[in-house]
């Protein structure tokens, strides 16, 4: 179980570097600013986890790259697609308005 979680959006003013997670089988640390960003503990052994250092827009951005290209769009993806900026332009449009409830054309 997680014991302890902070969430930081990029709308917020705190901006984090370094960030720990607490669980029941070890702690893992995200430090932005370090070399090995992932740091696993589990008791006395440390790891450092494998990630993909590539920027998940960036990924995403390729994909659809590649799909155009190749002229192959997988109909789940195109889906998500257009949910997902479906819902980003609701969030900015109600962020417009003061916040207020905004109906989601999905």
């Amino acid at each position: 179980a997680l014991t302890s979680v902070s969430i930081i959006g990029w709308l917020s003013p705190e901006k984090r570097k370094h960030m720990t997670f607490v669980g029941e089988k070890g702690t893992l640390i995200f430090d932005d600013v370090a070399e090995k960003k992932l740091i696993l503990y589990r008791g006395a052994d440390v790891t450092y986890p494998e990630y993909e250092s590539e920027l998940p827009l960036t990924r995403e951005l390729r994909m659809f790259i590649d799909s155009v290209r190749h002229k192959s769009f997988a109909l789940d993806s195109l889906d998500l697609g257009c949910t997902i900026v479906s819902l980003v332009a609701a969030a900015e449009a109600s962020a417009r308005a003061g916040g207020i409830r905004t109906d989601i054309s999905v």
